[in-house]
C-alpha cells in the first residue's frame, strides 16, 4: 500500500522537541477563543462565553434526508478525487474516493460544485473550481472541501497536488500546486454557519527524485478559521494508506459514519478515527481541528438506505457502548487552567492562567493569541477513567523562559511538548512529560 502525502522543506517543527513557552504581555495576549480536535470548543467565562455564542449561533434541529437540519439553509460541497497524474506514478483509490463522498453527500443534501465529483483536475481546472466554489458559498450554511490524493507539505505550507504538477524544486509550488489555505480563505468570509475540510490527502512524496526534499511524510497541521473543521486522513506529520479495496480506509469510513443516523458532526469524525485505527492496526490515526461550532449539525437525523450496502472496511462497525463511548463526557464543561513553569537552570519561571472547555471529552484551551510569541495551545482527548496524554503547542516569547537549547530562539519559534493528565469530577492535574523542564498543570472545573 502506498501512502499520499509529504513534508519537505521549513516546517513548523512537527514532532520536534519543544522550544519554551513565554509570557507575554497579558493585555495584549488574552481574548480569543479558539476550539481544536474533535469536539474541542474554547468558551471563556462569563462575558466572553456570551460573545463566543454570539459569533456563530447554530440553531439545533433535525438533521439531513432533506428534513429540516440543525444548519437549515443550503449545503455545498466542492468534491476532488485526483489520481491520475501525468509525471509520476499514478494512485489507484482517489477518483474512487471522490465518487463514494460525492454520493454520500448527496444523499444528505449537498448541491455539489459542478454536478458531481471532479476527478483528475489539472492545475487550472483546480483553481477554477475553488473560485467557483468561494462564489455559491454566499447565502449557504454549509460549506464542505473535500479531496483525495497527493499532498505535500514544503516550507510549512500544505499544497494539494493537480495531475499536471511536476516540481523539481520548492520554488515551482505556487506555480504547480495548490495552495490548501486557499480554501480556508473563500470559506472565511462567506457567512457560512459551518466548514467543513477533509484531506485524504497523505500519501508519500511522489517529487523526490525531481529535486523536492521530504524531511518527513505528512501535512502539517492548519489553523481552523472560526466555525470551520478541517479532518486529516491521519496526524500531521504521518502518511495514510490508499487501502487496497478500491477506497482508502479513512474514505469508507467516513461514508459510512456519515450515513449513521443521529450522530452530530463530531461523533462521525471521532468514530472514523476510531474505525480507522483499529482497520489499520494502528499505522493510521485520523486527526481533527476546529475552532469554536455552536449548536449541532447532523449530516442524517432519520433512515438512510444505502446506495451501496457492501462497502466495507476490515472492522466491524461502531456500535453504542463499543469505543466511541469510551471517551466520557462527564468532564464536559468550561475549567480554569494553571500553568506553573518554575525557575530551572537559565530558564527563568512564569505562569500562565487561561480557561479551557471540555466536549465530547476533547478538552482544548488557549493562552494568548494562537500564532503570536508567547502564545499556548492545549489539547487533547480525555479517557472515561480520567487519564488523558494531551499536547501542549505554541511560541516562545521573552528568551529569559527558555531553557538553554532554545535559550537564543527568536520570540515565536514554535514548539510542542505532552502532558499526562489526571481528571476527576472538578479537578485534575498534569506534567509536562517529556523530560526537559518542570511545568505542572492544575484544572479546576
Amino acid at each position: 500500500m502506498s501512502g499520499r502525502c509529504v513534508s519537505a522543506g521549513r516546517t513548523a517543527r512537527k514532532g520536534s522537541e519543544p522550544e519554551e513557552p513565554a509570557l507575554l504581555r497579558s493585555e495584549r495576549m488574552r481574548g480569543r477563543k479558539w476550539f481544536t480536535v474533535l469536539a474541542a470548543g474554547l468558551a471563556l467565562a462569563a462575558p466572553l462565553c456570551a460573545q463566543q455564542l454570539e459569533r456563530r449561533a447554530v440553531p439545533v434541529g433535525q438533521g439531513g434526508h432533506g428534513a429540516e437540519s440543525a444548519h437549515s439553509g443550503r449545503r455545498v460541497a466542492l468534491v476532488i478525487g485526483n489520481g491520475g497524474y501525468q509525471s509520476v506514478a499514478r494512485l489507484p483509490n482517489p477518483a474512487n474516493d471522490a465518487r463514494l463522498i460525492a454520493r454520500t453527500l448527496q444523499r444528505a443534501g449537498f448541491s455539489l460544485i459542478g454536478g458531481g465529483p471532479q476527478v483528475d483536475l489539472d492545475k487550472a481546472q483546480f483553481d477554477r473550481m475553488i473560485q467557483q466554489f468561494g462564489r455559491e458559498l454566499p447565502g449557504a450554511d454549509v460549506a464542505l472541501f473535500y479531496y483525495s490524493g497527493h499532498g505535500m507539505q514544503v516550507q510549512g505550507v500544505n499544497w494539494l497536488v493537480p495531475v499536471d504538477a511536476s516540481p523539481t524544486s520548492a520554488k515551482d509550488m505556487d506555480f504547480q500546486m495548490v495552495d490548501a489555505s486557499l480554501v480556508l480563505r473563500q470559506m472565511e468570509d462567506a457567512g457560512t454557519k459551518l466548514n467543513m475540510v477533509i484531506l485524504d490527502a497523505c500519501r508519500n512524496n511522489p517529487f523526490a527524485i525531481r529535486g523536492v526534499r521530504a524531511a518527513t511524510g505528512g501535512l502539517g497541521e492548519m489553523a481552523a478559521p472560526e466555525g470551520t473543521l478541517i479532518s486529516y486522513a491521519t496526524q500531521p506529520g504521518n502518511v495514510a494508506l490508499d487501502g487496497d479495496s478500491g477506497d482508502s480506509p479513512y474514505t469508507v469510513a467516513l461514508a459510512k459514519a456519515i450515513e449513521r443516523p443521529g450522530s452530530d458532526v463530531f461523533h462521525v469524525f471521532n468514530e472514523v478515527g476510531l474505525v480507522v485505527k483499529q482497520g489499520t492496526a494502528g499505522a493510521q490515526q485520523p486527526w481533527l481541528a476546529t475552532s469554536p461550532i455552536a449548536g449541532n449539525f447532523y449530516f442524517f437525523d432519520g433512515p438512510v438506505t444505502l446506495e451501496n450496502p457492501n462497502i466495507t472496511i476490515n472492522v466491524a462497525p461502531t456500535t453504542p457502548g463499543s469505543a466511541t463511548e469510551e471517551f466520557s463526557r462527564r468532564f464536559d464543561g468550561l475549567w480554569n487552567v494553571d500553568l506553573v513553569c518554575p525557575t530551572e537552570g537559565v530558564a527563568g519561571g512564569y505562569t500562565f492562567h487561561f480557561p479551557a472547555q471540555i466536549s465530547h471529552g476533547v478538552i482544548h484551551g488557549e493562552y494568548g493569541t494562537l500564532g503570536e510569541p508567547g502564545s499556548l495551545l492545549i489539547e487533547g482527548q480525555i479517557n472515561a477513567e480520567g487519564s488523558g496524554l494531551l499536547k501542549a503547542a505554541g511560541r516562545t516569547g521573552r528568551r529569559e523562559h527558555n531553557i538553554q537549547s532554545f535559550k537564543d530562539a527568536d520570540p515565536g519559534t514554535p514548539y510542542k511538548y505532552p502532558i499526562t493528565a489526571r481528571f476527576e469530577e472538578s479537578a485534575g492535574t498534569g506534567s509536562r512529560a517529556d523530560g526537559l523542564r518542570t511545568c505542572n498543570y492544575t484544572f479546576r472545573r
